[in-house]
């Protein structure tokens, strides 16, 4: 037996472990946004929030290009990363704000 689950890619989960920080401190309370590149807008999208350092984790389906969109208030603009994760266990990046 096979389990195929539409809209997600395929592989293993990864946790994506980051840090949001501004001229070298955390920025804490903004929203860290992830959507697959590959996918229609609202695919594959995770959302976190990062607490007082900055820090900040989601649940990746898979690994894979991602856009990850950094923002102080929910529809409002924001910073955009475009991040390649790769096939682990955990993949950690930090996010520069520019300043």
């Amino acid at each position: 037996t096979v389990e195929v689950i539409l809209g997600e890619p395929a592989g293993e989960p990864v946790a994506l472990l980051g840090r949001v920080v501004e001229a070298g401190r955390g920025v804490a309370g903004v929203h860290v946004i992830s959507l697959r590149e590959s996918e229609a807008l609202g695919g594959g999208l995770r959302a976190a929030t990062t607490d007082a350092d900055g820090a900040f984790a989601l649940d990746l389906p898979a690994p894979g290009a991602l856009l990850l969109l950094v923002q102080d208030g929910i529809g409002e603009g924001g910073t955009s990363f475009s991040i390649d994760v790769p096939q682990a266990r955990e993949h950690h990046v930090e996010l520069e704000l520019p300043a």
